[in-house]
């Protein structure tokens, strides 16, 4: 019995790390994908285009209607554990 719960707590580390570092690299346009899948064009009240990094650390091309430009993000995980997430968006 001591074996089997020794295996489980392994594979509970072993997948949670698995998890993290899956969270920490998701690509930007990957979750693009997603979002232009589920939502239909006409409920958007924004579009982002050709998206590049990763979901923390990216940059795509934003249009609002029919301004567009180049965003740049930057979020930090890290402050979850201070309660919060300093994110720092610039608009070009």
């Amino acid at each position: 019995m001591k074996v089997f719960r020794n295996a489980l707590v392994i594979f509970a580390i072993v997948g949670s790390v698995f998890c993290v570092s899956l969270l920490s690299s998701l690509p930007a346009a990957f979750v693009v994908r997603q979002v232009d899948k589920r939502v239909p064009l006409s409920q958007r009240a924004f579009e982002l285009k050709m998206a590049t990094g990763t979901v923390w650390d990216g940059r795509g091309w934003l249009s609002v209607g029919e301004l567009g430009g180049e965003l740049v993000w930057r979020a930090t995980p890290a402050g979850l554990l201070r309660g919060s997430l300093p994110v720092a968006l610039q608009m070009a």
